[in-house]
């Protein structure tokens, strides 16, 4: 990952630099760790299975999206059930 520093889904370049007690939040190119396949996805239960590698590098803002996706898909899926 420290050979290739850019996020998985987008390419931007992502940095890894941080300085604690900083009030603002996190830049959007802030590397941060990202599970390929979110949580429930049978996906990710063959790749563990497999060994194949589950957590990739992704920018702050592609994590939190693709998160904020997951949560709306998993509330829609408790509404209809």
């Amino acid at each position: 990952m420290r050979e290739n520093p850019h996020c998985c889904w987008c390419g931007v370049e992502v940095i890894w630099y941080y300085i604690p007690g900083n009030a603002k939040p996190l830049p959007d190119n802030f590397a941060t760790l990202d599970h390929l396949y979110q949580e429930g996805d049978p996906k990710r239960i063959k790749a563990w299975k497999k060994g194949e590698r589950q957590i990739v590098l992704a920018c702050n803002k592609c994590n939190h999206e693709r998160g904020k996706k997951y949560e709306e898909v998993l509330k829609s899926k408790s509404v209809a059930e």
